[in-house]
């Protein structure tokens, strides 16, 4: 259950591909090594994907 409704995050459930429900916020990025990165959790289907990329562009204002 996704309790964000602001226009950077994106939430995914447990039946889109990810372990557990989760959210992205995408006004919080933050660069680690891949190294750093330990156990694999999931993937984003197409659909949660383009709105990661829209909420990625709200974050970084590039859209008008």
């Amino acid at each position: 259950r996704c309790l964000s409704d602001w226009s950077s995050d994106v939430c995914s459930s447990d039946l889109e591909g990810l372990k557990h429900d989760s959210t992205v916020c995408c006004d919080q990025l933050t660069s680690l090594p891949k190294f750093v990165l330990s156990r694999y959790v999931g993937r984003l289907g197409p659909r949660k994907m383009r709105e990661l990329d829209i909420a990625l562009a709200n974050a970084l204002e590039l859209v008008k």
